[in-house]
């Protein structure tokens, strides 16, 4: 797939979420407060980060009562206290995010980003 191109059309929606980073050593940091700025049925954008992830580094995500893998896919520093991140789900076992979004075989899946420059997600 060529850089740049989607394979899920993202849907802008704000869901609030915590997450747990790998700390490197295999070990769940602290558990930290998010949002979703945009989601997929593979992935999404975080906003509201206060501490840096590094592409690759591996994160578990809980919405509700769901709790799922995720690997981070790149970084955005917006400010000195706000970073974006770009995730994708490691296994999509039915909604990820607890929400209906638009049928994928139907929805525009070739869309433009500058976020994500390798349309992982």
């Amino acid at each position: 797939m060529p850089a740049g191109v989607q394979r899920y059309q993202r849907t802008k929606m704000v869901l609030p979420l915590r997450f747990w980073p790998d700390d490197g050593n295999g070990q769940n940091a602290e558990p930290q407060l998010a949002h979703t700025v945009d989601i997929s049925p593979i992935g999404g954008r975080l906003g509201g980060l206060r501490r840096p992830l590094h592409p690759g580094q591996t994160i578990v995500l809980e919405r509700g009562e769901n709790r799922f893998q995720f690997r981070v896919v790149w970084i955005r520093q917006l400010g000195p206290s706000e970073i974006q991140a770009g995730i994708v789900a490691l296994a999509s076992e039915g909604k990820l995010w607890g929400v209906d979004l638009p049928d994928p075989r139907t929805s525009p899946s070739s869309s433009q980003t500058r976020e994500n420059p390798a349309g992982l997600c």
